[in-house]
């Protein structure tokens, strides 16, 4: 804003809050000169709740004036904007895919699926080519980021992941580690978060080991490729309980074709599940994917083709190599639906104790038994406090029936007469008091 105020300026970039925000604070930006307004990615920035923050902005500008909405995607909120907001609208229109874009789909079940996956970037990033590969969730994203490094087959390979909950920092070095990479291969596993704005040179592939949420977000993880007439390919993997898709995205403008899979590659379980077992890190990194995986893949737009109830959660469950099955209402219902031993059909590779598995990390490590040794400590006192309280309750009542064991029968007869005689005493003294109470003799106070 200071250089602004200096130096003026002709062209302003920026988010719709933070323009807002520079127009209220300036009035002396001279808004009624404005002659072109470009809004990118219209349809996200409506989604995202930036309708009234947009309108706002357009209030303060001239109504004579050029506007351009850009996006890959149409949406009625975009239709409801182009009305409101643009006189004259000239819509143009391209469905067709870029001439330099190819896009191919890989047909693949079970624990195959990331055993193709792997071998495919291994091929790719030794020949020194850039990736990006698209995961469903932020937990699938780290897990993978974190144990298809430490495979013997990987390790050492440049990898990194992206997601949306990462700290900020954090995010910026992967996406500015992964646009410098412009010698040797690179791959960046990533969300949506990074299907959209991002202008990396040179993407080789565009790798989406799961079909996005929104099928309009197919077009902008593709489009991270092949830009500005450079050529780029993208590739699909679909279980064969999903093949609908391609006919789905055929009728989208968006053809593909088949890549056969690889037949000689062996489940990678074995050697994730020796991973796991070394660090409790990647144990809880799988039991959070599988969570994450099955109620995002539950929340699918397209619920015709991706069907959670045709989802093998025994084959998802082997491919992440978790080592004990989370509790999922989704488990129990398939169970009820197939019986016991159908559609969750897992069992562990290996027996191991769960709480026997340390973090490889010291301090994280160090923390943990920490925390154990609180829970035992807060566990032991409660069970304690309960004891003492179920045995002061008791004692009144088994010391009375104690005392009474050691006097004779002549004796308890006479402590009841006593007792009774000292009753009726009682009620005696409070029956004069009466008395006297009604002939006025005392006041209420002493009564």
């Amino acid at each position: 804003m200071t250089q602004y105020r200096t130096d003026g300026g002709n062209v302003i970039i920026g988010t719709p809050g933070r323009l807002d925000d520079v127009m209220e604070r300036m009035p002396e930006m001279r808004l009624k000169t404005l002659e072109l307004l470009v809004l990118d990615e219209a349809d996200r920035l409506l989604d995202m709740g930036f309708e009234a923050t947009l309108n706002a902005i357009l209030v303060r500008l001239p109504k004579q004036r050029r506007t351009g909405l850009f996006s890959a995607t149409q949406t009625s909120e975009v239709l409801n904007l182009v009305r409101a907001g643009l006189r004259n609208p000239v819509k143009v229109e391209v469905k067709a895919t870029p001439a330099t874009l190819t896009n191919h789909y890989m047909i693949v079940d079970g624990e195959a699926r990331l055993a193709q996956l792997v071998a495919f970037l291994c091929d790719e990033l030794a020949a020194g080519r850039k990736l990006m590969v698209y995961f469903l969730t932020c937990a699938c994203v780290d897990y993978y980021a974190s144990a298809l490094t430490r495979l013997p087959v990987m390790r050492g390979l440049p990898v990194r992941g992206l997601h949306g909950k990462m700290a900020p920092s954090s995010r910026t070095k992967a996406y500015e580690w992964f646009v410098g990479s412009t010698t040797g291969g690179a791959a960046l596993l990533c969300t949506d978060v990074a299907a959209r704005g991002l202008d990396i040179p040179d993407v080789d592939w565009i790798v989406q080991f799961d079909a996005p949420q929104d099928p309009n977000a197919f077009v902008h993880r593709v489009g991270r490729t092949a830009r500005m007439g450079r050529a780029g390919r993208a590739l699909l993997f679909l279980r064969s309980t999903e093949d609908a898709y391609v006919r789905f995205l055929q009728l989208r403008k968006v053809p593909l074709t088949p890549i056969e899979p690889a037949h000689d590659l062996v489940s990678l379980r074995p050697e994730l599940t020796e991973l796991l077992v070394a660090d409790r890190a990647l144990v809880e990194g799988a039991a959070r994917a599988f969570v994450s995986y099955v109620r995002a893949y539950k929340e699918h737009q397209c619920k015709f083709i991706f069907q959670l109830e045709k989802l093998d959660l025994g084959d998802l469950a082997r491919t992440l190599a978790v080592l004990r099955l989370p509790k999922l209402k989704e488990i129990q219902q398939a169970k009820r639906r197939k019986g016991a031993a159908g559609w969750v059909d897992w069992t562990p590779l290996v027996q191991v104790d769960l709480d026997s598995i340390k973090f490889k990390d010291r301090q994280r490590e160090k923390q943990r038994q920490t925390n154990k040794k609180i829970k035992a400590e807060a566990a032991a006192a409660e069970a304690e406090a309960q004891v003492a309280e179920g045995a002061t309750a008791a004692a009144p009542a088994a010391a009375a029936p104690a005392s009474r064991a050691g006097l004779s029968q002549q004796e308890r007869d006479r402590e009841r007469a006593r007792q009774a005689a000292e009753e009726e005493e009682e009620l005696a003294r409070e029956a004069a008091l009466m008395k006297k109470l009604k002939r006025g003799k005392i006041t209420q106070a002493e009564a």
